[in-house]
């Protein structure tokens, strides 16, 4: 077995909000000779750079690195393997199933070999290790594996991703997805959680007048904002790019992103794929050329209206003759600003009452 020479390898880094097109772009990714893309929403590099401590790394403390990957969906690669199939949802009504050949137990000791070779861990060293052994244990893997550039990672919005990426991963390079707030809620709330996965039901079984209680539109908007600011700190780490545009004007999109990572444009950049297959509905839709899911026909004129004023009050506006959405957006404005009140009273009775919003799910980034 050899181990790879990390410092001549990159991570790229594809994240964004919840349903706002990651898993599109790993697609149009994938078949580029440049790249190896992992298969699923692995959350593996997005980790590795979310930590309080680094004492791990000092340490090389092999059961912390595997108690934070247990925090991603590394170990679902393990169950991919026993059903040979992984999920893809397409669309809110179409859900494809790929075949899928990883040996995960060969994968999984190759890794920890290269590492435990290393003098020093980093996050950057670690998840090339982990990327790396990755493609070396996917005997089903249908492209060729020399040219190999970029190991290229999905993750899932965690809080502070975007700085801690440039910090921890000094060659990387990350895309973030942008897509319109009421397509994020509408696509989220209409999508059917996947059976035997529990965060997918935690995410999808929601809806839209439930995600706007609950403060999430404000969080979103809060998530990308702080993005797009660290974008301009580093446009040569970071670069946004819109769902929207790259669905409708893929072959200019994707040339705009080839030049940010310094790669040549390749024709397999206007096919979405998974496992060397493209994406296509059963009725024969393709990812590129329209949207697949339009809020417009996802969301009801209530939940429309709730959005829109949640985003800003600005907005109450245009929905005059909408009483009841107007009534419900001011009762949550005045009850969340009781909550504060009293969680900031909380704090100066008793300091050490830290608040946590929704900790049982923290670790996936949506619940922040």
């Amino acid at each position: 077995m050899s181990c790879i020479k990390h410092e001549s390898s990159m991570i790229l880094l594809i994240d964004g909000l919840g349903t706002s097109g990651k898993a599109v772009l790993r697609g149009l990714l994938e078949g580029h000779p440049n790249f190896f893309v992992t298969p699923n929403h692995d959350m593996i590099v997005d980790c590795l750079c979310s930590f309080e401590s680094d004492d791990w790394l000092k340490y090389k403390d092999i059961l912390e690195l595997r108690s934070m990957l247990s925090n991603t969906y590394y170990y679902q690669l393990e169950w991919f393997t026993y059903r040979k199939y992984l999920d893809y949802d397409m669309s809110v009504k179409d859900r494809c199933e790929f075949a899928f050949d990883l040996d995960f137990y060969n994968f999984d000791r190759m890794w920890m070999e290269c590492l435990n070779k290393e003098n020093e861990w980093t996050p950057q060293i670690v998840a090339t290790h982990i990327l790396k052994s990755m493609l070396e244990s996917w005997s089903g893997y249908p492209y060729e594996k020399e040219n190999i550039k970029y190991y290229t990672s999905m993750g899932f919005d965690r809080p502070n991703t975007a700085n801690s990426f440039v910090k921890y991963y000094p060659n990387g390079k990350m895309i973030y997805l942008i897509r319109s707030i009421n397509a994020i809620i509408a696509t989220r709330s209409n999508r059917r959680p996947v059976a035997d996965d529990m965060r997918s039901m935690c995410l999808l079984e929601t809806t839209p007048e439930k995600l706007v209680k609950s403060n999430h539109v404000r969080k979103l908007i809060n998530k990308q904002k702080e993005v797009e600011e660290a974008a301009k700190l580093y446009p040569d780490k970071i670069m946004i790019v819109d769902f929207d545009e790259m669905i409708i004007n893929t072959e200019s999109t994707m040339k705009n992103i080839s030049t940010f990572l310094g790669v040549d444009f390749h024709e397999s950049m206007l096919t979405c794929k998974v496992m060397g297959k493209e994406m296509v509905t059963k009725s024969g839709d393709k990812y590129v050329g329209k949207v697949l899911d339009d809020p417009n026909k996802l969301l009801n004129d209530f939940q429309k209206a709730i959005i829109d004023m949640d985003i800003s009050l600005k907005n109450c506006r245009k929905y005059t003759n909408n009483f009841f959405a107007i009534f419900f957006i001011i009762f949550l404005r005045i009850k969340r600003v009781w909550l504060k009140l009293r969680v900031n009273l909380a704090k100066m009775i008793a300091p050490e009452i830290k608040e946590s919003l929704n900790n049982k799910w923290k670790r996936d980034g949506f619940f922040d």
